[in-house]
């Protein structure tokens, strides 16, 4: 598998074992990438999807590696640079989960899901991925409307039951 970066400077050849390998659809837009057509059931059994899920990070390399997680998993993924950006996408996919960072420069994760929730979408699963851990951080995520809040590093055993129950 040959992945490229948004501005196609560099690019990484990995060579994963994979139990189920979903079929790559192309480029949406430079910047956001999509994965196309899901498998029957992904690597951690959790039946076939065709759900949607948007990775939202300013971080490049944290983004694509959740979503090629994501990916591997058989879900069809976007991935979003940054919180318009983010918001952006979400209009047009309207997904059933969204992990967003926190912190981010051009719109923070609050205002991300802020939005997402004052535009109706009770449907999509919010679920913050943050460095900031504090008792009040969390109550700040739940304030903002995420449904959950994951502190970086993501507990896979976390992540693997909120898909269970959302997806």
């Amino acid at each position: 598998m040959t992945n490229y970066s948004p501005d196609a400077r560099r690019f990484y050849i990995t060579d994963v074992p994979r139990p189920l390998v979903p079929v790559y659809a192309k480029q949406k837009r430079e910047g956001d990438t999509w994965s196309g057509e899901t498998q029957p059931q992904n690597a951690w059994g959790l039946g076939a999807s065709a759900k949607r899920v948007l990775v939202v990070d300013d971080n490049i390399d944290a983004a694509d590696a959740l979503a090629e997680l994501f990916r591997v998993l058989g879900y069809a993924v976007a991935v979003a640079y940054g919180g318009m950006t983010g918001v952006q996408l979400f209009r047009e996919m309207r997904p059933a989960l969204m992990l967003v960072d926190i912190a981010m420069p051009d719109m923070d994760g609050y205002s991300v899901a802020r939005t997402v929730r004052a535009e109706g979408a009770r449907e999509t699963t919010l679920v913050a991925v943050t460095g900031f851990g504090q008792e009040s951080d969390k109550e700040r995520t739940r304030a903002a409307g995420f449904d959950y809040h994951l502190t970086k590093p993501v507990d896979f055993d976390t992540l693997k039951e909120i898909l269970r129950k959302h997806l």
